[in-house]
């Protein structure tokens, strides 16, 4: 049948060697070699929300693959078995694809995912769900998945749901920080666990594109790194591989990157305006680059960390 959803690439763990997984409209699940052979297919219950992800288990000696459909969380090995206690039905449908979490404290596994009832629920990794969660409810649907971060023995769970209300949890769903409404997070900006200075507990940027920190009490501050439209995208992450994260702003046609120190690092203008978020894709161990599509062109840009374009005018 037709292929439907999100290609994943994965590593298998033994070799390391890429595996391709691909799903079709008839809801079969494949998985191919580097190669292009066949390796098996599986039959699951509605289109898969959201990429496949790998995760390892017991202390890393075990590896699996992790999804969920609409109605059904799943996780399999990587020769396709379904693991005992899955798939798990959903008591109302998933309008997340799931966030695969380890505590900070003592590595314990979770997966959240949130559902059409708007709460956010939370399942161990036998399948069964955690009866010390909370069970949040937000203010809108979730479509966005859960985003969590460890720092020390502190876990920080956010729910952002779709009319941008913020939600910061500890791990048992219960309120970590009081944001009291001020967290007026720009829509195409994710949290990211501030690594650059003691402003904040978490990084993001709001609606006017200025760095917004959030402290552990809940206050807010905000550093201005110019003019952007409320629609931009913010990318925390070493551009330069120097070690030190950088700030990444893509607003319309225009790229600009910013060391800790507000140093321009790289700017460029493309064709056209850039309508999907970029990315950075690992090519060697240590090593990446940043991705930027262009849906109007039906191009890709690939940007390395000294700035040069890998393909000058797309691919």
């Amino acid at each position: 049948a037709p292929a439907s959803g999100e290609i994943s690439l994965v590593s298998e763990p033994s070799t390391d060697k890429k595996i391709v997984l691909a799903f079709d409209e008839a809801n079969k699940m494949y998985a191919f070699s580097a190669e292009g052979r066949l390796l098996w297919k599986k039959q699951i219950s509605g289109a898969p929300l959201g990429e496949v992800q790998s995760f390892t288990y017991a202390k890393g000696k075990q590896h699996h693959l992790l999804f969920n459909s609409k109605s059904h969380l799943y996780a399999l090995d990587f020769a396709g078995n379904v693991l005992a206690g899955f798939p798990v039905r959903l008591q109302s449908e998933a309008t997340n694809s799931l966030c695969y979490a380890l505590e900070g404290g003592t590595g314990e596994g979770r997966i959240f995912v949130s559902a059409s009832d708007k709460r956010t629920y939370a399942f161990d990794m036998k399948g069964n769900e955690v009866r010390s969660w909370d069970k949040p409810r937000s203010l809108d649907f979730v479509t966005r998945p859960v985003q969590h971060f460890a720092a020390g023995n502190m876990d920080y769970v956010v729910i952002t749901d779709a009319s941008d209300e913020v939600r910061v949890l500890n791990w048992e769903g219960n309120q970590r920080i009081s944001s009291n409404g001020n967290i007026n997070k720009s829509q195409n900006a994710d949290f990211y666990l501030n690594k650059t200075n003691s402003k904040g507990v978490l990084i993001s940027t709001n609606k006017e594109g200025k760095l917004l920190y959030i402290s552990g009490s809940g206050l807010t501050s905000t550093t201005d790194f110019g003019n952007y439209s409320a629609n931009h995208f913010f990318l925390y992450s070493d551009f330069d591989q120097n070690r030190s994260n950088d700030f990444i702003y893509l607003d319309g046609k225009n790229i600009q990157i910013f060391d800790r120190f507000r140093k321009v690092l790289f700017t460029h203008a493309f064709k056209n305006e850039i309508l999907t978020q970029p990315v950075f894709y690992p090519v060697s161990r240590g090593r990446q680059l940043l991705c930027v599509v262009d849906e109007s062109a039906e191009e890709v840009y690939l940007i390395d960390e000294k700035g040069r374009m890998s393909i000058s005018s797309g691919l």
